[in-house]
């Protein structure tokens, strides 16, 4: 992470997310921002991410759940894109909120939800090209 130039950490609300941030932001030097945008499953209603291993079953997403959480979390991403400041931004959330981000950002369809797994501590890098959109990197 320190190969980029980063001036601040964004992170949900939750516990587990702002510990986390707080530990980056600290040994990064910069400031952190807590946003309830970026929480998972906002609504509190008992939908659970498909699993995402080897063998096991795809639960379906729960539309108008997952409409919810990717509309709050690409408010959040996109404000904290307008705000810019010239460099990188590190958010911390977890995987729900991470896939409706990288969905939103890329603009990818519902059906790719499934498609994005991500590791527990694992982190996504994505950076806006000359024409101005995102792209995943390395």
């Amino acid at each position: 992470m320190r190969r980029y130039p980063v001036a601040r950490v964004y992170s949900s609300d939750l516990n587990r997310g702002v510990e986390t941030a707080a530990v980056l932001a600290q040994e990064l030097r910069v400031p952190h921002e807590t946003r309830s945008a970026l929480r998972e499953f906002p609504t509190n209603t008992a939908v659970s991410p498909p699993a995402i291993s080897g063998g096991v079953a795809m639960q379906p997403v729960d539309q108008p759940t997952f409409d919810l959480l990717e509309k709050n979390v690409a408010q959040a991403l996109d404000e904290i894109a307008a705000r810019g400041e010239g460099s990188c931004s590190i958010v911390v959330a977890h995987s729900g909120s991470i896939r409706a981000g990288i969905r939103h950002l890329l603009e990818l369809p519902l059906s790719s939800y499934e498609l994005n797994p991500i590791s527990y501590a694992g982190f996504v890098v994505l950076t806006k090209d000359e024409r101005g959109s995102w792209r995943t990197a390395g």
